[in-house]
């Protein structure tokens, strides 16, 4: 069955997220020399990862909330689209980090970190590759909701590695 089209309000924003988290430097930066490289956005999943993938990988999935905001009065009443995305992004544990835990948590916030500043930094900015002539998606809040390290009962199945959760809040003056 072919992938259904993106389109309308609740799906578009999903899609540029997704275009936002690749472009960042710093998640390139940490897909280059993986065994099995893949481009940046084919490691940034809209709503699921199903099948064997090595991490870094990210999903973007709509989020608890979507409507309608009055943008502008008048006679017509402008009504703009909001809500929220939901970003996951796991990084595995490199092995030399194994025995010091404080070191591989900085290494995955300075990862997760950097990959938000980058997304921040793009917010509402010109996209001249959009496929629909906007700009990039506008994020009014950004919120971190949790991140660690898996349990240590699931590292011989799963493996080691960390994982961030976080909330986006977008809406426009026009673009969605």
């Amino acid at each position: 069955m072919p992938a259904p089209a993106i389109v309308g309000s609740m799906a578009l924003p999903a899609q540029k997220l997704r275009r936002m988290v690749a472009l960042s430097p710093a998640w390139q930066e940490a897909i280059r020399g993986m065994e099995r490289p893949l481009e940046a956005p084919d490691r940034v999943f809209l709503r699921d990862a199903l099948g064997e993938y090595d991490r870094p990988l990210a999903v973007v999935s709509p989020g608890a909330t979507h409507g309608y905001q009055l943008a502008y009065g008048g006679e017509q009443n402008y009504l703009r689209p909001n809500g929220q995305l939901f970003l996951f992004i796991t990084v595995n544990t490199p092995q030399e980090y194994y025995d010091d835990r404080p070191a591989g948590e900085f290494y995955a916030s300075s990862l997760f970190g950097s990959v938000m500043d980058d997304v921040a930094s793009l917010a509402a900015a010109d996209d001249p590759q959009s496929d629909d002539g906007t700009s990039h998606l506008m994020i009014t809040t950004i919120q971190l909701q949790g991140w660690g390290e898996n349990p240590e009962e699931n590292w011989q199945s799963l493996g080691r590695f960390f994982y961030s959760g976080w909330t986006l809040d977008w809406g426009d003056g026009g673009n969605t």
